[in-house]
């Protein structure tokens, strides 16, 4: 009879087996998911299926927007920074002006 201590530092028998089982359902899982779940869900949603529709007439790539080599990409970039300093300079500026106002 084998005491808890004598398979301590054993792995148990079968846990080769059980491990690539895992792994081969986590794949399949994950291949359910991406292939056919997302899929499925963007022909179900309307607002979904327009967004894809446009991507696709237009030809796309979605992932493409997060590019920097993308010139509308970095005009888009510039402009946005442009307008936050510009909103935060008006927003430091009111808060001046009623500070002044209330110290009066």
């Amino acid at each position: 009879m084998e005491t808890e201590n004598e398979t301590a530092g054993q792995p148990r028998k079968g846990s080769r087996a059980a491990a690539w089982l895992k792994l081969a359902a986590y794949g399949f899982a994950a291949w359910l998911i991406l292939c056919r779940g997302i899929p499925w869900i963007y022909a179900t949603v309307p607002s979904l299926s327009h967004c894809k529709g446009t991507l696709d007439k237009y030809d796309i790539s979605a992932g493409a927007i997060y590019y920097t080599d993308v010139p509308v990409t970095y005009e888009s970039e510039m402009k946005t920074r442009e307008g936050v300093r510009k909103a935060m300079i008006e927003i430091k500026a009111r808060r001046r002006a009623e500070q002044e106002k209330r110290a009066d």
